[in-house]
Parts: structure tokens; sequence; C-alpha cells
């Protein structure tokens, strides 16, 4: 499906839903409020392997010791290099210009704390293409601001 005007299409396989927040109460920015709502995913999807999106400026070795806090083992990604997920270790943190390219197996789903001002059509299908590859079903959850609509 084209997706905001983009020729880039989203494979079919992969499962779209947004987690609307209230814009006064939540700030994207801050690793305990991102915490709040990883947590609350994770009732919901039953602690799948799961690579966390969020923006280049996001502090992400902060939400790395916030989860450890609680028990989650992450890793942040830095490069491009291979990285894969482990019985232990089900968490990849990245920041949305590091996403382009990255390969990883196995992943469930793809929580995105992306900025809206920061996502593009591009770049949100980079973010997408991380889940569903060769076929296999994912889903993406997009965490944005409840405008009252």
């Amino acid at each position: 499906a084209e997706y905001m005007g983009s020729t880039s299409s989203v494979p079919p396989t992969i499962s779209h839903r947004m987690m609307k927040y209230p814009r006064n109460q939540f700030d994207c920015e801050s690793a305990d409020h991102l915490l709040i709502a990883i947590d609350h995913l994770f009732q919901i999807d039953g602690y799948p392997n799961v690579l966390i999106v969020t923006a280049a400026t996001f502090p992400s070795r902060e939400l790395k010791y916030l989860l450890a806090a609680n028990d989650l083992k992450s890793e942040v990604v830095e490069t491009n290099l291979k990285y894969q997920f482990s019985s232990d270790m089900k968490i990849l943190i990245v920041s949305a210009p590091l996403v382009r390219g990255l390969d990883i197996k196995d992943i469930h789903h793809v929580y995105s704390f992306t900025p809206l001002a920061e996502l593009t059509p591009t770049s949100y299908i980079h973010i997408a293409g991380r889940v569903g590859r060769a076929d296999q079903t994912g889903t993406i959850t997009s965490l944005v601001p409840d405008n009252g609509d």
C-alpha cells in the first residue's frame, strides 16, 4: 500500500497501529515516559522481539538502563553491524537515522517513538520495513499525539 503519497510501499504482511497519547501528559523525548509506553505495549504484545525506534536526539542509553532496572535486557544499535536477538535479549534500540539498511532477523514488532515532525513517507517505510522481511508477518506501532480528533 502507498503511504502518504510515497511511491514506495510496505509489504502487506505488516500490520500498522497507532497508540495515541495526551499531548500535554506525555513527552516522547523522556526515557521515563517511553518506559511506561513500552511496558503497556509489552503487556498487549507479550514481550516479543522488538526494535524500538527513537528520535535522533533521544537518550537511548538512558532508556537501556531503565529497561535493565525492570529486568529487560536491551542493546543500543550504534552502527549497521549485524545484531541478533537471544533468549534473554529481546529489545534493540535504534535512532531513526540508523534504521535504513539495518537487517535484523526475527523482529516481530517495531515500536516507533519517532516524532511525527521527523517522519517522512520514506523514513516511515524504512522503519516499517525492519519487520515483516521475507514475507514474514510483523507489526509496527507508532506513538502519536492525540489532537482530540
